[in-house]
């Protein structure tokens, strides 16, 4: 008996087998289904955990309320919708309308509580600053007009007047 001689070929021919090949796609398609997988478990294991977080938050103990910063809190926001529901257009334009020749307002600070109104300004001289006085003084929403302080500059060469005049503003619905 003779024996054959056994041929080895350690290089490739460039010919791929379609088993190989079937093997391999099979292997790719299973391991993207595991990782698909793998991330579907992972999010809702986040949705779980974001739940049970929720719940816990929930089933903790409520806080003891202090009731004086309560009705202090309370009060807070009733003063903020006072004011916010005031007629701000009407007092702003009411101000235009009073003539003021030779006088600037350079601020107009109200205070809702009291409906008390503070215009701090400059006039040319003390003349225009008593004309603008008066002028307020007819102006039908103010009450009880009256100069809080004035000051002459005395270093600006035209020597102009600062005032802080006080009113009580009084809304249409009050006057009557």
């Amino acid at each position: 008996m003779k024996m054959q001689a056994l041929r080895l070929d350690y290089v490739a021919d460039g010919r791929s087998s379609w088993t190989g090949m079937a093997i391999l796609f099979s292997g790719i398609l299973v391991l993207s289904g595991a990782a698909w997988h793998y991330i579907d478990v992972v999010r809702r294991a986040d949705y779980q955990e974001a739940i049970l977080s929720g719940v816990r938050h929930v089933s903790r103990k409520p806080e003891k309320i202090d009731g004086a910063r309560l009705v202090s809190s309370l009060k807070s926001a009733n003063e903020v919708t006072e004011a916010l529901n005031r007629p701000w257009n009407a007092l702003f334009v009411s101000f235009e309308s009073v003539p003021h020749q030779d006088v600037a307002i350079l601020a107009i600070d109200p205070d809702v509580r009291k409906k008390v109104v503070r215009i701090a300004g400059e006039a040319k001289s003390l003349d225009a600053l008593l004309v603008y006085l008066a002028n307020l003084q007819k102006s039908s929403p103010f009450r009880n007009v009256a100069m809080q302080s004035h000051q002459v500059r005395n270093q600006d060469p035209e020597k102009p007047v600062r005032f802080m005049i006080q009113a009580k503003w009084v809304e249409d619905h009050e006057a009557h």
